[in-house]
């Protein structure tokens, strides 16, 4: 069906990760991406986790350390701006690890997964309906993976029809016992087998998006880049969070092309940063981290704190609803001193909190960029601060404004 395919089977994390890393790289805007998972799958206060085979999970955070979350797939299919995303999970088989009366503690509650909410040009295929527990067959394969098997060659049968078909059959198949759902969000049109007299609407190549500056410095692909790329994963993998942050701003200023006569991204080289690398860098944070570091992740942490800060720089000359805004931003990753957004002082880098504990957003911290990162960042707070507005300006401002206009 012209689909290039990432296959893993009876894999550990590291090879889920490994995996999901390539799928990555894999997508881009106006492609279609699929993601077909079949194997145990469960939910825990509304997340739907993947285990890996090798999973021995008994406790909360063994759940949130071992298994794969599937909002990280979903992020990293949206970051790509795909034009159509298909997820089929054949996950909710009965829970390998529910509670029991000698292990109190695991937080699964309920059979199957949790509903998801995707954003739009999603399609999401579950086995059965959320909640309930999906049969694993008496053949190779499960009813609903044979029903799939069945009806996806069809000629011209839309994703829709698909799994109406898909549906019927494991009802009849099952005695009425378990039956297939699906959530869509998508705006056109999507057949995985098109009628040999119907030409497939191809994806659209890349194209080269106009910037307002009229230039973007291209995307590091030297081997030098490649070589700091695996070494920033390794870290990452290996829980050397400062390490792996300090690596993550020396590609950066690789990729950048910083200037030899300074040691840090200046707002232009901001401004021109290459959205796939700052793409590729951010899917690395967000996937290793399990969703708790990053750059969409602090983002979204200024989002859900009703912070607009391109709105209040361009309509405060004097910044003071900037600054006011970056010390809530700051005191809720945790890199503010005291219990409030008034108190004076940040916390210094070598205070940060480099362990996969940190509050959500700690990491990537802006000061990894600046050579003398203890002298920079212990300032007063005050709101007339030269150096306060300087880090905002760069990192509130022109950091965000990119990490927007690259749709990260």
């Amino acid at each position: 069906m012209g689909f290039e395919v990432i296959l893993v089977t009876d894999s550990n994390l590291t090879q889920m990760q490994d995996a999901l890393n390539q799928f990555s790289s894999a997508l881009y805007q106006g492609s279609v991406g699929v993601f077909y998972y079949a194997g145990h799958g469960v939910q825990s206060q509304g997340e739907n986790y993947l285990i890996p085979v090798d999973a021995t999970i008994e406790s909360e955070e063994q759940l949130q350390n071992q298994a794969l979350q599937l909002k990280n797939i979903l992020q990293v299919m949206e970051a790509a701006k795909s034009k159509t995303n298909i997820v089929i999970l054949d996950a909710c088989r009965d829970n390998p690890i529910r509670s029991s009366e000698q292990k109190p503690t695991i937080p699964v509650q309920q059979q199957g997964l949790a509903t998801v909410t995707a954003a739009e040009g999603f399609f999401i295929a579950y086995a059965t309906a959320p909640g309930k527990v999906a049969l694993d067959g008496a053949t190779r394969n499960s009813p609903f993976t044979s029903a799939l098997k069945k009806h996806i060659t069809t000629p011209g049968l839309s994703i829709e029809n698909l799994f109406k078909n898909v549906r019927v059959e494991v009802k009849n198949t099952t005695n009425n016992r378990q039956i297939p759902w699906d959530a869509s969000s998508l705006i056109g049109d999507f057949t995985f087998n098109p009628k040999p007299n119907a030409p497939y609407p191809k994806p659209n190549a890349p194209q080269p998006q106009p910037n307002p500056s009229q230039s973007v410095i291209k995307a590091g692909s030297n081997s030098d880049t490649e070589v700091m790329y695996v070494r920033l994963e390794a870290l990452m993998k290996a829980n050397k969070w400062r390490k792996a942050d300090e690596q993550n701003w020396e590609l950066m200023k690789q990729l950048g092309n910083v200037d030899q006569d300074y040691s840090y991204l200046s707002p232009f080289e901001w401004e021109h940063f290459s959205c796939p690398d700052l793409r590729r860098i951010n899917n690395l944070w967000i996937l290793i981290s399990k969703g708790r570091f990053g750059f969409s992740v602090q983002k979204q942490v200024i989002i859900n704190n009703g912070d607009n800060l391109f709105f209040v720089l361009e309509n405060d000359p004097s910044h003071v609803s900037h600054i006011s805004a970056f010390r809530r931003f700051a005191l809720v990753v945790g890199a503010k001193k005291g219990t409030d957004r008034n108190s004076k002082g940040y916390v210094s880098y070598d205070k940060l909190n480099f362990s996969k504990n940190a509050r959500t957003g700690h990491l990537p911290s802006l000061l990894g960029q600046f050579p003398d990162k203890n002298i920079v960042w212990p300032i007063t707070g005050e709101v007339d601060n030269m150096v306060e507005r300087l880090l905002l300006t760069a990192y509130t401002r022109i950091i965000f404004s990119r990490v927007a206009e690259c749709k990260i």
